[in-house]
Order: structure tokens, then C-alpha cells, then sequence
């Protein structure tokens, strides 16, 4: 029997600390299983990114909401060999985007840079702020969204922050944008007529990411089908993509 594979749930936050965190780990992990990988969750980037050969184990790098300077300079030297060399795929939830920024704000009205361009463009974009949290409603493209087995929706109302970005992937050809917030329905956005919500794309043609930007709510992981059906669809995807990989985990 061929072993499992490993999913690797990084729950670190230096600055804000979401309540969802812990919801969202159990959620990958309930999933992450049914899928047939075996799930470890970690408060902490040690030991696992200290070295290519414990990290590199993994298939899949889920990054759970997270907040703050996450790695040292080693650390982040492991994080960018396993993203160049191809050893697995990343999946993004919600403030995966807004580790290594240039402050804290735990209100997200402060507009803020990255301190790690290379996390920041790994992900394909970096979060810089969001308004206060609103009901609004999210959209999709099905074809986008069928090409990677998401089943969402053509349309549907949510509550969240509505997070803006430092660039908009809608304008990188290699980013297959899945889902967008409708602008009318809400207020403070500032990516233009078209906000992306979810993604995916090969960072350095090479590495498979899937990156939503929704999920706030803890309750979400455990009764709103949308955001369950998101992190689902992100895990099987990223670990359908290891055939693509240059190395192989384990």
C-alpha cells in the first residue's frame, strides 16, 4: 500500500489571532482524512520548517489564517526551496495572505505592505486592509470553478471582511480567479469592478496554490457549506496536483 499522504495545518498568528483557527484546523483535519491523507496540525513552524527534509514530507502546506513574522531567515529559506523545487502544493485560508506585514491592526483599517515578497507573491497577492465586516455576496465562474472540482453556487449572500490586496490577480494571466465579491453589494472595496475572493494558480510555474480569502467566521467550518465546500475542494485539488510535482513527498 503506497503511504499517505501528509498535510501539514500551520496555524501560527504573531499578531491577530482569529477565532476561526482552531475551527478551521479541525475542518481540514475532518477532511483532510476523508480524503485519505494523514493531517498534522501546528502552533508553531518548528520543527517542520527548519529543514527540507521534515518539510518536504508533506504534500500539501495548509497556511490557517495566520498573522505576524512566521519564519526566521532559515525558515524562510526552507519555505522557498520547497516552493521552487515543486515538492508539494499550499493551501491558503482566509488571513494566509496577512502574515509578514509591515504592522497590526487588529480593526484591518490600517493599510499595510509585505515585509516577504516572495510569500506575497507565492500567494499572488498580499492583503493590505478590509472594512468592517458586512453581508455581501460572492459570485462565481463555474466554468473556473469546475475545472478544479468547486462546487459552489453561481451566486450566493455571506458575511465576511471582504479583504483588499496589494495587486489584483485578475490581471495575471497565469491566476484562474474561481470566485468574486459583487462591489455593488458591498462597501470599502478597493480592487476595482472585479474583487477576487478565491484562486489557484503554480507559483513559479511549479507549485500548485489555492488561496480563498473568505472564511472569518469560526462557526463557517462547521455549518455553512460554502466555506466547508471551499477548504474541500482546495485539499483535493492541491493533493490531486502532486503528479505534477518535481519531487515526490515521502
Amino acid at each position: 500500500m503506497a503511504p499517505a499522504n501528509q498535510i501539514l495545518v500551520l496555524n501560527l498568528a504573531k499578531d491577530y489571532v482569529h477565532d476561526c483557527i482552531p475551527v478551521a484546523a479541525a475542518c481540514v483535519k475532518r477532511l483532510g482524512t476523508k480524503l485519505g491523507a494523514e493531517v498534522v496540525v501546528s502552533e508553531t513552524a518548528e520543527p517542520y520548517f527548519d529543514t527540507i527534509e521534515e518539510l518536504g514530507k508533506f504534500n500539501v502546506l495548509v497556511f490557517n489564517s495566520n498573522s505576524g513574522e512566521l519564519f526566521n531567515n532559515t525558515q524562510k529559506a526552507v519555505f522557498e526551496e520547497y516552493v521552487r523545487g515543486g515538492y508539494g502544493s499550499l493551501l491558503g485560508l482566509h488571513s494566509a495572505t496577512a502574515a509578514f506585514l509591515s504592522g497590526a491592526d487588529a480593526s484591518g483599517a490600517t493599510v499595510m505592505a509585505t515585509t516577504y515578497p516572495f510569500f506575497a507573491d507565492t500567494w499572488g497577492a498580499s492583503f493590505t486592509d478590509h472594512p468592517p465586516i458586512q453581508d455581501g455576496v460572492v459570485y462565481t465562474d463555474r466554468e473556473a470553478c469546475t475545472a478544479v472540482g468547486l462546487d459552489l453556487p453561481t451566486s450566493y449572500p455571506t458575511s465576511d471582511e471582504w479583504y483588499n490586496f496589494d495587486r489584483n490577480p485578475t490581471e495575471n494571466d497565469k491566476i484562474s480567479i474561481l470566485a468574486f465579491a459583487d462591489v455593488s453589494k458591498i462597501t470599502g472595496n478597493k480592487m476595482g469592478e472585479h474583487h477576487p475572493l478565491i484562486w489557484c494558480h503554480k507559483a513559479l510555474e511549479k507549485t500548485p496554490v489555492f488561496y480563498t480569502a473568505l472564511g472569518h467566521h469560526a462557526e463557517a467550518y462547521e455549518s455553512d457549506e460554502t466555506v466547508i465546500e471551499m477548504v474541500r475542494a482546495g485539499l483535493k485539488w492541491c493533493l490531486d496536483q502532486q503528479g505534477t510535482s518535481e519531487h515526490v513527498a515521502h
